[in-house]
């Protein structure tokens, strides 16, 4: 059926009845916003390694790294590498952010800010996250497109997964989306290293992919040489880490880290979920590599993951493999969904629309929002370009804004004016480079991702100083209580209390 067997579809059905239950059980559970957005935060470190293994590892990633090893060699596992450079940096920086109690990411604008960045931040979050879903829901048809061989289009697949994603995390909230984590997570790892042996076998192993392959294919660090857009030097994957260092506390799915009941629960949560990551970065890296000499000639590079599932792994395993890559879809833009819907209705409509609804009353408007997210999100999937492209420009928009806080937490002199001046500067000049205003030669090519990070952050960075040091600071009270939850550990919030 489709191109599936009778043992594929019963596989999934039998998945997908688990993961109604658990959405069902876990919707019982949600009566507050504090449920919904952040879980209670009450998750312990089992399911906060889950939680950050499966919000870091949607359906795209495979085709993400995959299709990039395909195209660059080796050196394309940095499109998910990139982060683990950056994992020192969120040992300490991650329980700072939890440390101000807060449920959405657009709430540390306000406490740090004046009101006016809330909003800005708050827009373009809902805008990030209909390009991530969007984004996902194409990864996902792209898969059981290729496991299929075309039985079950991209197009079919894209509906039908929305469709999916909209009942589940509306029910749920960020509970659910943990507890799919825990399937999913096991899953994935499980179903990427059973498609090496095969693929191994079918190239000659190590010794039959040097033999196929050049030698720059297997360094990490490509030699410069050629097209610079598609060669990964040493300062490509400096710029990349950067660049990641200043996006990824400020993507509206890292809210998810308030969950977690303490620091250390969170500290260790995110350290071994990133490694499980990582772990499986190498499996969809060695995937791609085989498949340059399996499909030498591939239209497509983000289909070989597809293909590789279809051809090498026994029957009834595809049908498993689409549904752990549906629930890694349905967990990251559960998250996804949670984090804007958070974001719109308590930093929106709370705040501008109405001001003393109840509980309930919000819970019921996030509810609402999600779907549209989800809706906004088929919209995008139905024009967007490659995956890789999307990701790249996740990279930098979430780039122009990441100083922002990252600065906020340790240069009090930084100001509202200041924030402004660093978005707005950082996004013109990648305008300018984006859009051929700076132009490219043949050594250096402007428009690709770590060349325009290597003007635009220090660019963005500069004004924020400037502009903050040349404009009055923000309120001094305003200041003390930002800094007061900045500096008290979760656990005791007795001294928080006491000082009003």
């Amino acid at each position: 059926m489709h191109g599936l067997s009778w043992l594929d579809i019963g596989l999934m059905g039998a998945y997908f009845g688990l993961v109604t239950i658990i959405g069902i059980a876990s919707a019982r559970a949600v009566s507050t916003q504090g449920d919904f957005y952040v879980g209670g935060r009450r998750l312990g470190k089992f399911l906060t390694i889950m939680m950050s293994f499966g919000v870091g590892t949607s359906n795209t990633h495979p085709i993400l790294v995959s299709g990039a090893v395909y195209k660059l060699g080796m050196p394309g596992i940095w499109y998910s590498w990139l982060y683990m450079l950056f994992m020192p940096a969120q040992w300490v920086l991650e329980p700072l952010i939890r440390r101000l109690r807060i449920y959405t990411t657009a709430d540390y604008f306000e406490l740090r800010y004046s009101k006016g960045l809330g909003p800005c931040f708050s827009l373009s979050a809902m805008f990030n996250i209909g390009i991530m879903i969007g984004t996902m829901l194409i990864g996902m048809g792209q898969i059981v497109e290729g496991i299929t061989a075309g039985g079950l289009t991209s197009d079919v697949v894209i509906v039908l997964a929305a469709v999916v994603i909209v009942l589940y995390g509306t029910a749920g909230g960020l509970l659910a989306a943990a507890l799919t984590d825990v399937l999913q997570g096991f899953l994935v790892i499980l179903l990427s290293f059973m498609l090496l042996p095969p693929m191994f076998n079918a190239v000659g192993g190590l010794e039959g992919l040097h033999a196929a392959l050049p030698a720059e294919r297997f360094s990490l660090a490509m030699p410069r040489g050629g097209d610079p857009s598609q060669s990964i030097g040493v300062f490509a994957i400096f710029m990349l880490f950067i660049n990641g260092v200043m996006g990824s506390l400020i993507e509206p799915q890292a809210q998810t880290k308030q969950a977690s009941k303490d620091e250390w629960t969170l500290r260790i949560g995110v350290l071994i979920g990133t490694f499980l990551k990582r772990l499986c970065t190498v499996a969809w890296a060695l995937v791609g590599l085989c498949a340059v000499v399996i499909w030498p000639s591939l239209d497509n590079a983000e289909t070989c993951f597809g293909l590789a599932t279809r051809e090498y792994l026994p029957s009834g395993f595809s049908g498993l493999m689409i549904a752990a890559m549906m629930a890694a879809a349905m967990s990251t833009c559960d998250a996804l969904m949670v984090s804007g819907s958070a974001i719109f209705s308590r930093n929106l409509y709370a705040r501008y629309i109405h001001k003393s609804a109840t509980d309930r009353h919000y819970l019921t408007v996030a509810r609402c929002v999600g779907v549209l997210l989800v809706g906004a999100g088929l919209i995008i999937a139905f024009w967007l370009g490659s995956v890789i492209e999307a990701v790249e420009l996740w990279w930098k928009v979430t780039a122009f804004i990441g100083p922002t806080l990252l600065l906020g937490m340790f240069f009090r002199r930084g100001n509202s004016w200041g924030a402004w001046a660093c978005v707005i500067v950082s996004a013109t000049v990648w305008a300018l480079t984006q859009y051929d205003v700076i132009v490219s030669s043949a050594d250096l090519r402007w428009d690709t991702v770590w060349y325009q990070a290597a003007l635009y952050l220090p660019a963005g960075i500069a004004a924020y100083f400037m502009v903050s040091l040349l404009t009055l600071p923000e309120n001094g009270a305003k200041l003390d209580r930002f800094f007061a939850r900045l500096n008290t550990p979760v656990g005791e919030e007795e001294a928080l209390i006491a000082t009003g």
